[in-house]
């Protein structure tokens, strides 16, 4: 998508407690392309509010009485992607995760955090679901807590995978099996905190044991470059540099790091 940036995105505040309002409301008023649409007390009362409203960004706190934020996610799956969590309990973080919310927001919420947050929705907004932010603060990484172990139900379900990488592929360990990745299949690889999802093919993904480190040290530089540091891009499958933004020849757009845009741009049209 080009051209201009949507003019406003409308924010609802749900929250039990009124200085939770307070605070976002200031924040919210700071920030011209954000209008604040509703306060609402109770997440009962969101259940039906929420989709006749059809708030661009959705501000949820988790524990409010009669249902908490988490059940109203689960009676709202369609608005999660929209949604920023926020609570005084830094433990919700991977409950957020887990709800694949926008962002979590560690109470009293910060402004500059919450500017990451809602930039973060201002730009999906604007250029789709393809759209890969570098994930500074969202699922704040400074509250999330280090992911189970991987004897834990949430993770032995995921299966997660150790990596080896040679000169033509990733290979990819799963139990007795291992699945071959072709290097030049491999659009790009993002780091998650102590593992890495690999996009590979048109949409295909795997989360794998590893860190980006290590792939940056094992796969090839004539043909992956680290963009920033929560990427590696595949040099073969960029199509379009503008700005900070990369777009890939699978529709899906990276970030590039500012105090490095010159010379990865260097790199990557030498």
């Amino acid at each position: 998508m080009s051209g201009n940036f949507k003019t406003t995105l409308s924010c609802v505040i749900i929250d039990d407690e009124q200085p939770a309002h307070n605070v976002l409301r200031y924040h919210i008023e700071q920030i011209s392309w954000l209008t604040h649409l509703k306060s609402i007390y109770s997440a009962v009362d969101a259940l039906t509010q929420v989709p006749a409203l059809g708030p661009d960004i959705i501000f949820l706190d988790v524990n409010m009485p009669n249902l908490n934020g988490l059940t109203l996610l689960d009676l709202l799956p369609g608005h999660r992607c929209n949604v920023i969590l926020c609570s005084a309990h830094s433990q919700y973080a991977l409950d957020g995760y887990d709800y694949e919310v926008s962002s979590f927001l560690l109470k009293p919420v910060n402004f500059e955090k919450f500017l990451k947050a809602v930039n973060k929705l201002r730009l999906k907004a604007h250029f789709g679901d393809s759209f890969h932010y570098a994930p500074t603060e969202s699922i704040s990484q400074a509250a999330l807590p280090s992911p189970p172990s991987a004897d834990a139900s949430s993770l032995a379900d995921q299966q997660l995978l150790s990596v080896f990488v040679n000169q033509q592929a990733v290979w990819v360990k799963a139990d007795k099996k291992h699945l071959r990745i072709n290097l030049d299949e491999i659009k790009f690889i993002e780091a998650q905190r102590n593992y890495i999802k690999i996009y590979y093919g048109q949409k295909q993904e795997l989360l794998a044991r590893a860190s980006l480190l290590d792939m940056e040290n094992n796969l090839p530089p004539h043909k992956f470059i680290r963009t920033h540091k929560s990427y590696i891009v595949n040099r073969g499958a960029v199509t379009e540099i503008n700005g900070n933004i990369i777009t890939l020849d699978n529709n899906f757009r990276v970030s590039i790091s500012k105090k490095e845009r010159n010379e990865i741009c260097r790199r990557l049209t030498q």
